[in-house]
């Protein structure tokens, strides 16, 4: 349709923010939906766990760097 080709999908999947997205700790290996999830079993503050995934040189601590999963 005429709005398809006027508004092409974008390839860059877009963040609902960044509280929602899937989180990776790398240092376990373990995937949370988004950050209050790892917050939780974590007990780390969900800013924290923003700011490492956002690739702030503070580590979050020794046992956990997180990475965005999506």
């Amino acid at each position: 349709s005429k709005l398809k080709k006027a508004y092409p999908k974008s390839d860059t999947p877009k963040a609902k923010s960044n509280y929602n997205r899937p989180i990776k700790d790398i240092s376990t290996g373990r995937i949370y939906a988004n950050a209050g999830l790892a917050s939780k079993y974590t007990g780390l503050p969900k800013d924290k766990i923003i700011k490492n995934c956002n690739g702030d040189v503070e580590k979050v601590n020794k046992e956990h760097k997180f990475i965005y999963n999506d």
